[in-house]
């Protein structure tokens, strides 16, 4: 108030003046620094109360080291389906599930030590719903003295389910991988392999640790590696599957595979390689098979339409000697072919499970020798000495009469077949438990070690047969073990090799007999 005119002013009132001053620049002060102060607040709760996390604050009771919620945000109050006003003044512990409260004690003895912590914590909800949460607390320090904390909850519900169905899907794709007995690399489009899978590791031509990081060229053949490597460009380039075949020669023996390309990435393929030696193997024994039976087949029928024409041609100027032996070429040829016929007709109602055949109760020593009464020529024909031994009486059986007399024929032809001339082949029948037991045996060339357990397989053909040229289909040891087997009975073979073979048929007795 001393402005328009000079006014000297006394110490005291400076003084209060003075005083004065700084009253109000200190409230001044004051005002502008709550306004910072409730800025920042405001400012942290839009923060907390805006992120898609739980935030809780909250107060410890040192006595009881237990926490009561100071603030709790709408996240968190959302996970426990709670308004947050119903959450102030309640602890953590009452929406912990009872198996995680050791977990939680132990993180707030570490809190209570000044330290900050994570670890998962399983919360329920009003519902009943359980949360996962990941739980990141700090301590709040006052005067050095923990007197709470503040704590973050992050919901990994969704993740966990997530990571489960994940997992879940892995366990069965991998359970489908082990179930397929193929192969499977990851190759890089330069032919570096990446990474391998193998049901078992034994299977692979080279040790496993030797595959990863190699190329294709290293350990396959040249023109194998270069059409691997064709096939590969192609498939990223046109992200259609490419399919080709090799073979490689693993233990000592070929192995024929099958192997499909598929594009996984820009500059990488998966190949998937499956062993297809035994259909290999089976489709060239059915070739072989087919050329075997047009030429079983051709054989006999060549003959026979030759016999025709010599009789027919020279009947008249023949001897009646000559003419039987036409005859008797003939019809053995025409009765070859006959049987050959009805092999393969039985052999393919067999497999394709059409053939229906009655079964009734069968005198087995009647039917063994009116097989043996049919086999006769041919035992006559190489000088075989034949020899038969069986009880005086045998249980009776329930059987086809048709098929198990096609199955003893084959058999007593097969041992005539594979004996030398003026060899010895034989029947051997007794009594074994529950079965009647009939051993064909002879002692002719055998079967090598290594095809007998081949032997009864459809289209096989013994090595030393084939060598010999002895004639055959390979379908009959198929055809008499699937026929006894369908009757119940038990079929084995033992052999050595230009020692002789033993086929035992093991027949069900009857129960009432």
């Amino acid at each position: 108030d001393s402005v328009l005119t000079t006014r000297f002013w006394n110490p005291e009132e400076i003084r209060l003046l003075r005083m004065a001053a700084n009253i109000i620049a200190s409230a001044e002060m004051r005002l502008q620094t709550q306004q910072e102060l409730k800025d920042q607040r405001d400012f942290a709760q839009l923060i907390m109360n805006s992120i898609g996390q739980g935030v809780t604050v909250n107060t410890f009771d040192q006595e009881q080291k237990k926490g009561t919620f100071d603030y709790v945000n709408p996240t968190f109050a959302a996970m426990l389906e709670l308004p947050a006003r119903d959450l102030i003044g309640k602890r953590l512990e009452d929406f912990v599930e009872t198996s995680e409260l050791e977990v939680l004690n132990t993180a707030i003895n570490r809190r209570l030590g000044d330290q900050t912590n994570s670890y998962q914590l399983r919360l329920h909800s009003r519902s009943g719903r359980v949360i996962n949460t990941l739980v990141t607390a700090t301590p709040r320090i006052h005067k050095k003295n923990v007197i709470g904390s503040i704590s973050v909850f992050t919901d990994l519900t969704e993740m966990m389910a997530a990571k489960e169905a994940l997992e879940s899907s892995q366990k069965r794709m991998q359970a489908f991988l082990d179930a397929v007995p193929d192969f499977f690399f990851r190759v890089h489009i330069d032919g570096k392999i990446l990474d391998f899978k193998a049901v078992e590791e034994q299977q692979l031509f080279m040790q496993p640790d030797m595959f990863i990081g190699r190329t294709l060229q290293e350990f396959l053949p040249e023109d194998i590696a270069n059409n691997a490597l064709h096939l590969t460009d192609l498939a990223i380039e046109t992200q259609t599957p490419q399919l080709f075949t090799y073979e490689l020669g693993m233990d000592g023996a070929s192995h024929t595979f099958e192997a499909r390309i598929v594009a996984s990435g820009d500059e990488e393929v998966i190949i998937v390689a499956h062993d297809i030696t035994e259909h290999a193997r089976l489709e060239q024994m059915k070739t072989d098979f087919i050329n075997r039976a047009s030429h079983e087949l051709r054989t006999p029928l060549t003959t026979s339409l030759l016999m025709a024409e010599l009789l027919n041609d020279f009947f008249d100027h023949k001897s009646d000697e000559e003419n039987a032996e036409y005859w008797k070429i003939l019809k053995s040829q025409l009765d070859r072919q006959r049987e050959l016929l009805e092999d393969l007709l039985v052999f393919g109602r067999i497999e394709n499970e059409h053939y229906q055949a009655e079964e009734i109760e069968t005198d087995l020593l009647k039917l063994l020798q009116n097989t043996i009464t049919g086999i006769a020529p041919q035992f006559n024909a190489k000088e075989i000495t034949f020899r038969f031994k069986a009880p005086d009486a045998l249980p009776a059986i329930t059987a086809s009469i048709e098929l198990l007399k096609r199955s003893f024929t084959n058999l007593l032809s097969n041992a005539v077949k594979f004996s030398e001339h003026g060899g010895e082949v034989g029947i051997t029948t007794e009594i074994d438990g529950k079965y009647i037991r009939i051993d064909v045996w002879d002692h002719g060339i055998g079967i090598p070690a290594q095809d007998l357990p081949l032997v009864t397989g459809r289209f096989f053909r013994a090595s030393n047969a084939i060598k010999n040229e002895v004639q055959g289909s390979g379908i009959g040891l198929h055809m008499v073990k699937k026929i006894i087997e369908d009757m119940g009975g038990i079929f084995k073979i033992t052999s050595v090799e230009n020692d002789g073979t033993t086929v035992s048929l093991y027949l069900p007795i009857m129960p009432s007999a």
